[in-house]
């Protein structure tokens, strides 16, 4: 399990609240192979003027990358819901690119290798033409 770092701003951070945010998390459990550190920041903003003043921000730190994400509603729950919704298509588009990179690729000199192979191929089968008619 990764490290999972919970702050908060103007904002108590209850039992409950955890509780939720741990349930949350679990969806992330398939990807735990590359999360190093999760942070929870939660914010709620003290101006009226503003009706979604419940704000979460998460970083995750994985191998080599760090995913974001941050939403702002008028309920602190509905903002952990739509934040883990957008971290989790991120993290699986990270994880596809991930994938992607492994596979389906040649080192580059074994790439050029095969290339100079079937050039000299080529270039022997064209040499062998010319001396067989004279």
């Amino acid at each position: 399990m990764p490290k999972l770092v919970i702050k908060g701003k103007n904002i108590d951070i209850t039992a409950a609240l955890k509780d939720y945010i741990n349930k949350k998390i679990s969806k992330l459990d398939k990807y735990n192979q590359h999360i190093v550190e999760i942070v929870f920041e939660m914010h709620v903003e003290k101006n009226p003027r503003i009706s979604d003043n419940k704000m979460v921000d998460v970083n995750i730190y994985a191998n080599g990358a760090v995913i974001r994400a941050e939403e702002a509603s008028p309920d602190m729950y509905a903002s952990i819901d739509m934040v883990m919704d957008k971290l989790e298509r991120q993290m699986k588009k990270y994880e596809e690119k991930k994938v992607r990179n492994r596979t389906n690729k040649l080192k580059t000199g074994e790439a050029l290798a095969g290339d100079l192979d079937s050039y000299e191929d080529v270039k022997e089968e064209s040499e062998d033409e010319q001396y067989l008619t004279y």
